[in-house]
């Protein structure tokens, strides 16, 4: 294969050309460490010594060696002074060309660094990681900078460009070779020429079968999920004739998407014009398998949020009854109440006979004639009254309303939900066997009913109520029953989906447990954890801090040094946080809007000309592609989506812009890696810039928080979920972003609503590729203690703001009665659990591996634990290790105010750039016109690409001003007035388009009014 293009002429050239160093990275990086004179006095002459100095920091810059026609004659210069030599016309780099010498330099600076060259070894190595990620279909260049970020953490040389390149190339053409290999060897020539028909127009619809493949409808209406399930069975029968050929292609679950997204992209033309029929088969196959796991999920969806409705429609009738009946069921209360002190006196008055003097006939005449009164008074009005009352507390007592309700709304889940059940394929391996059988009987019987039905995975209530009171079995209440266990076990991973991206058992995310005992070394140093192999060292270090922290803070706070921290009557604490000065905001905006309003076409071609945004817009596919789109082009879709004005209406809009080049562009060169790499760039920018740290509180310590907006969704979305409080009676989902002090979007993503944003925090820190982060912040309900003990194993200092600060439990190694020995006020609520974080330490480890080597999002592990059944083991480790964490946090907390008002510093500018997305997606009403999370993600990370792009051109255009101040005074006092506003300012961009009001003639109008008033209904 030949070499690929992955990096563009000026990338290549910056790796293959020595460092530019400023004059303080020279400082740096020419430092001479005792070892490094050590080695020096044993070279001869001043030119082998100035540039064995020179490889030297050249290397520690970039992990590379270079040919002296890349020394710098500053770089010359500056060695030799630092060697001492003030007269360097003795140094001649040409003398500088002897192989061995350069060698035996070269070896000397790996042995001194503890850096190995790039041999044999290393590069067989290399080509395993290039494979791994070729796997998975990453593209030429992400997998370029990983190779380079796996040389930088095995402490390896780098190779040549050339090499790198040519070994993903090979390793690219060993993939495909392998795949297309084993297509033609496993998938029979009938399965191929039933993939040909999935490309013949039918003549009577005039469509082929692959394009109603492609579309998922989002509708939760009986009609529309059982034309799904129509759709489901026809993709599943291609499933199955294939399932062979996917078992030994192992394709990694990227690699299918990648496959798969080409299809849905690729018009029928391009399918029936493959080149190579294997290659299209490939393809093919990967896309029904992702079609099978996408439905899966799609489905299992459906079920979840159908079983829902009905067990929250069924509680509601039950509310309102009982609100109805509240009367009522307090008059029945009252005869009953009434009823059981006239058993009690009758009981009385028996005894009274029965230890009065009568005789035993008067005694039992006596009592004869108590218990017909009595019985005359139950069976007349009263009586009949007092079983009506009896029946009516007893329904609501046991639930009985409960089940009748249920079992009313029955044949409306039954509709939604039982084809759905008959489709799924459920893990038994790793299902509660009860309950699978009940489903399986389910599916066998079809639909059927009765009482030999399954009933183990039923509660001992639930079994009574399955039959009425003439003993007739409840068939549509089990079914319903049934449907809500199974939603129930799914959550909690009882009960796991065979095919699936989102509801497989835990452990099928996880590092396997075979590769974990045979590589743990290996991965937790990958992974960057090899500080935590050793469980009683961590645990031994988290006491010592612990314990520390609890003398600090409570020693602080009686010398009275924490004036914000006050102890009431009730050992309650209470946090006092000062509002921060009032910051001027009207400075940065007036400086902006000095220009008058800017169009936003003409800040993403100001800002392109800078962070290069429209480069790193790729094709979907890696070869075979034709011309590419203008810059226009991209930045036309950008506006489209990001502003929420939809690409077909852009295009009519837009002039200089060719409508269907616009929609070609967005389909193929549009997906959020792309977007992230565009975004990437310009957070780079943003970060490079001098001016951006004024807004860094501690350049050490760079901050970030994270926050979510609620955005209506206008069409049928099984994300989006109801929310009174922020939809009315509509539905929509929470677009989750993360921002950094320098106020530069890193991160966003689509979740639903009703979803907590806690499982998605680590997703976006994770996915930072600009700037090494250390503290990050929530609001309340970002956190959970499982969040916490994340948090020491992604190197960051987890710090959400807390709400209701003295309910919060606080934990400790000892026992409460030790510190209270000691005098302390602020005490621990609990003891730290040692055995139960030591006994399941190593799942631990896996767990923050897998999440760490991206094998799995931190989203989906923490979502697929957290439902769990509480008892979880791994699940009550993690909890108990976040204690520990969070214990850490909250006695900072207490104690430090300066923490707490960055918090709130931090969280305002994630407030703020809230205000300024709702702006900046005006359009349709502010909502999604996209049913697919994965399109609403699309068009989020092209709103946030606009911002950015915004704030970046601010950052610009201030920066400008400042060079062009007449003195140092001006621009100190300047730069102090802009330090207390933000760059998250937009009134000066215009968002909305221009209006063009030029007439090209004089008398022209678009209605001919004498002809359509002249024109007549009649005939």
């Amino acid at each position: 294969m030949p070499t690929l293009a992955i990096l563009t002429t000026e990338e290549q050239a910056k790796f293959e050309s020595s460092p530019h160093f400023t004059d303080a990275q020279r400082r740096t990086f020419f430092i001479l460490s005792d070892e490094v004179q050590q080695v020096l006095r044993r070279l001869q002459g001043k030119t082998n010594k100035v540039c064995f100095l020179i490889q030297l920091a050249y290397f520690k810059a970039c992990q590379q060696f270079f040919d002296t026609c890349y020394f710098s004659t500053d770089d010359i210069h500056y060695a030799a002074s630092v060697l001492g030599y003030d007269n360097d016309d003795d140094i001649n780099i040409d003398y500088y060309k002897c192989i061995k010498t350069i060698r035996n330099h070269r070896q000397r600076i790996l042995k001194l660094l503890g850096y190995r060259s790039y041999d044999r070894n290393a590069k067989d190595r290399l080509r395993l990681e290039a494979e791994n990620h070729v796997k998975k279909q990453l593209s030429p260049k992400k997998i370029f900078l990983l190779l380079l970020k796996y040389l930088q953490q095995q402490r390896i040389v780098f190779p040549t460009y050339h090499a790198l390149s040519k070994l993903i190339g090979d390793a690219y053409l060993a993939q495909e070779i392998h795949l297309l290999s084993v297509v033609k060897q496993t998938l029979p020539k009938e399965v191929q020429a039933s993939l040909d028909e999935l490309l013949l127009v039918d003549q009577k619809t005039k469509q082929t079968p692959i394009r109603q493949f492609k579309v998922i409808s989002q509708s939760t209406k009986p009609k529309a999920i059982q034309a799904s399930l129509n759709v489901f069975d026809q993709i599943k029968s291609y499933f199955d004739s294939i399932e062979g050929t996917l078992n030994t292609l192992n394709l990694h679950d990227d690699c299918a998407r990648y496959y798969a997204t080409w299809i849905r992209k690729a018009k029928l033309s391009q399918l029936q014009q493959f080149p190579d029929k294997y290659n299209l088969y490939l393809q093919l196959v990967a896309f029904i398998k992702h079609q099978v796991y996408c439905r899966d999920d799609y489905f299992v969806d459906i079920l979840l949020k159908s079983v829902q409705t009905a067990k929250n429609s069924a509680a509601h009738k039950l509310s309102c009854a009982e609100k109805h009946s509240r009367k009522e069921r307090q008059l029945a209360a009252q005869c009953v109440t009434r009823a059981n002190q006239q058993k009690q006196d009758l009981i009385g008055q028996i005894k009274q006979i029965t230890s009065s003097d009568f005789s035993d006939t008067e005694k039992v005449a006596a009592i004869k004639h108590l218990l017909a009164q009595y019985d005359q008074n139950l069976s007349g009005q009263e009586g009949g009254y007092l079983r009506q009352c009896e029946e009516l507390l007893d329904a609501f007592s046991h639930n009985k309303a409960l089940y009748d309700y249920l079992e009313s709304g029955s044949i409306r889940l039954q509709n939604r939900v039982s084809g759905i059940i008959q489709s799924l394929v459920f893990n038994e391996s790793t299902s509660d066997p009860d309950l699978y059988q009940a489903i399986k009987c389910f599916v066998e019987k079809k639909r059927h009913c009765d009482e030999d039905s399954p009933i183990q995975f039923l509660s001992p209530e639930e079994k009574l109520a399955l039959v009425d009171d003439s003993g007739k079995f409840r068939s549509s209440l089990y079914k319903t029953l049934l449907f809500i266990h199974i939603a129930d076990a799914i959550k909690s991973g009882k009960l796991n989906i065979k095919y699936s991206y989102r509801y497989k058992a835990i452990q099928d995310y996880l590092i396997s447990d075979e590769r974990w005992q045979k590589d743990r070394v290996k991965l937790l140093e990958k992974a960057g954890l090899s500080d935590f192999a050793d469980v009683d060292t961590v645990m031994q270090d988290y006491k010592t801090t612990l314990s520390d922290l609890y003398h600090h803070v409570n020693r602080r706070y009686e010398a009275g040094l924490n004036p914000y921290l006050t102890i009431d009557d009730k050992n309650k604490i209470i946090i006092k946080t000062p509002a921060q000065d009032e910051k001027e905001t009207e400075y940065v905006a007036g400086l902006l809007s000095q220009q008058g309003l800017v169009p936003i076409l003409q800040v993403l071609r100001d800002i392109d000309s800078s962070a290069h945004i429209s480069t790193c817009f790729e094709h979907h596919a890696n070869k075979n592609i034709k011309a590419r789109p203008s810059e226009d082009t991209f930045f036309a879709g950008l506006i489209g989506l990001g502003c929420n004005i939809g690409i077909p209406q852009m295009g009519q809009m837009s002039s200089g812009v060719n409508p269907n080049t616009l929609t070609h562009a967005v389909n193929w060169y549009f997906s959020l890696k792309n977007l992230k790499k565009a975004n990437s760039n310009i957070v780079q920018l943003i970060h490079n810039l001098a001016l951006s740290d004024i807004f860094v509180e501690d350049l050490k310590h760079p901050h970030s928080s994270s926050d979510g907006r609620k955005v209506n969704v206008k069409v049928d979305s099984l994300i989006a979920s109801l929310s009174f409080k922020y939809f009315g009676k509509g539905k929509g989902v929470s677009v989750y972003t993360f921002i950094d002090e320098r106020q530069a979007l890193f991160h966003s993503l689509i979740m639903s609503a009703s979803e907590r944003e806690a499982a998605y925090v680590y997703d976006g820190l994770l996915d930072n590729d600009v700037d090494q982060l250390d503290i990050h912040s929530t609001d309340t309900h970002g956190y959970r203690e499982s969040i916490f003990a994340a948090a020491p194993f992604m190197k960051i200092s987890y710090a959400p703001r807390i709400k209701n600060i003295g309910k919060q439990k606080l934990y400790a190694f000892s026992k409460k009665i030790v510190y209270e020995r000691k005098g302390y006020k602020i005490l621990s609520s609990g003891q730290i659990n040692q055995g139960l974080i030591k006994e399941n330490w190593d799942d631990i480890l896996r767990f923050m591996v897998t999440i760490k080597l991206k094998e799995a999002t931190a989203s989906q592990l923490f979502k697929r634990l957290s439902s769990y059944a509480k008892h979880h083991p791994l699940y009550k480790a993690l909890k108990e290790f976040g204690r520990i964490i969070k214990s850490i946090f909250i006695l900072k907390y207490y104690d430090d105010v300066l923490l707490r008002q960055r918090i709130e510093k931090q969280l305002n500018r994630v407030e703020l750039s809230n205000k300024f997305a709702k702006a900046v997606f005006f359009a349709n009403s502010g909502e999604f016109q996209q049913s697919e999370s994965e399109e609403q993600a699309l068009a989020t990370a092209c709103k946030v690409t606009l911002q950015n792009a915004v704030v970046l051109w601010n950052y610009l255009y201030i920066s400008q001003l400042l060079t062009h101040c007449a003195n140092a005074q001006e621009r100190e006092a300047m730069i102090s007035m802009i330090s207390q506003g933000s760059m998250i300012v937009w009134r000066h961009i215009n968002l909305h388009g221009v209006y063009d009001f030029r007439r090209t003639a004089a008398n022209e109008s678009r209605f001919d009014l004498n002809k359509i008033l002249a024109f007549s209904l009649q005939t």
